[in-house]
C-alpha cells in the first residue's frame, strides 16, 4: 500500500503473481496435506511474477532461527542434454537482513557445471543479493500433522502413523470383494 492506503504498483504487481497461486489453492493445500508440505518459490521472468510450487522432498533446510527457516537448498529444476541429466539447485541464505540466492548446476553424479549447459538456464544469474529482507524469500506450506519428533522441521502427510491401519482397511475391503465374488449366484442350464 502507498501512503494514501491504496495499492501501489508494486503491490499490484506482486498480487498478480500470487493470484495464480490462490487460483489453485485447493490443489496446493491438498498436495501439502497428502505429502507433508509444499514450497512456494517466487521468481520473475520477462518482468512478470510467477510462483513455482514444488514438493518439500526437493528442499533441504540448512539453517533455522527458532522455528523460522533462514537457509535452504532447493532442487529448482532438472534438465536433459544429449541423454545426460543435470540438476539446478538454488541455495537460499538469510543473514541479518541480507538475502542471498546462489544458483548452481550439477551433473547427476554431483559434479558442478556451468548453468549455461542447459539453454533455458543461461540467463539465470549465479548469485542474487537482496538487502533489507526480513524473511526467507519462499513460502513453505507445512502439514500440521505431528511427526512425533522433538524438532518439527519438515511436515508429514495427514495419515502419518496410520499406515498399518490403512493397510488393514485395504486388506479388509479386498477380502470383502473376494467373498462377494465367491458367493455370487450362478445358474447353469443346458
Amino acid at each position: 500500500k502507498d501512503a494514501g492506503g491504496k495499492d501501489s504498483r508494486r503491490s499490484e504487481w506482486i498480487g498478480d503473481g500470487l493470484q495464480k497461486v490462490w487460483a489453485n489453492n485447493k490443489v496446493v493445500v491438498a498436495q501439502a496435506l497428502g505429502k507433508g508440505g509444499k514450497v512456494l518459490v517466487p521468481y520473475v521472468q520477462n518482468g512478470r511474477p510467477y510462483v513455482d510450487v514444488i514438493d518439500q522432498s526437493r528442499m533441504v533446510i540448512t539453517a533455522m532461527r527458532g522455528d523460522e527457516i533462514t537457509g535452504a537448498t532447493l532442487m529448482a529444476d532438472i534438465g536433459n542434454v544429449d541423454g545426460k541429466v543435470y540438476y539446478r539447485f538454488a541455495d537460499y541464505e538469510l543473514v541479518g537482513n541480507v538475502h542471498t540466492i546462489r544458483n548452481r548446476a550439477t551433473t547427476d553424479k554431483g559434479g558442478e557445471v556451468e548453468l549455461s549447459i542447459i539453454p533455458k538456464w543461461e540467463g539465470i544469474l549465479p548469485e542474487i543479493v537482496i538487502n533489507g529482507v526480513e524473511h526467507i524469500l519462499f513460502g513453505y506450506l507445512k502439514c500440521p500433522q505431528d511427526s512425533r519428533e522433538d524438532k518439527q522441521i519438515m511436515g508429514v502427510p495427514i495419515p502419518y502413523g496410520g499406515e498399518e491401519t490403512i493397510r488393514d482397511l485395504h486388506d479388509c475391503l479386498n477380502d470383502m470383494r473376494r467373498e462377494y465374488r465367491l458367493k455370487k449366484s450362478f445358474v447353469g442350464a443346458d
